[in-house]
């Protein structure tokens, strides 16, 4: 059984490397979806989702300071 918090930590992280390596929200949707990997709460990544995810884990950073 997969641990969804630790899912989404790891999630999270890999999406934000992408995204601080250059990826733009599009390209790491296109690539989650084709990995098959699954979201948290739909069936597929749209665009509007990766800037979110990036927020979470920056917020979360943030409150760690």
């Amino acid at each position: 059984m997969v641990d969804t918090q630790e899912y989404g930590v790891v999630l999270q992280t890999v999406v934000v490397r992408m995204w601080q390596a250059g990826e733009n929200f599009a390209a790491i949707a296109s690539y989650l979806n084709s990995q098959k990997v699954p979201p948290r709460l739909d069936r597929r990544w749209y665009l509007a989702t990766i800037p979110a995810v990036v927020e979470r884990y920056l917020a979360r950073r943030k409150a760690m300071v």
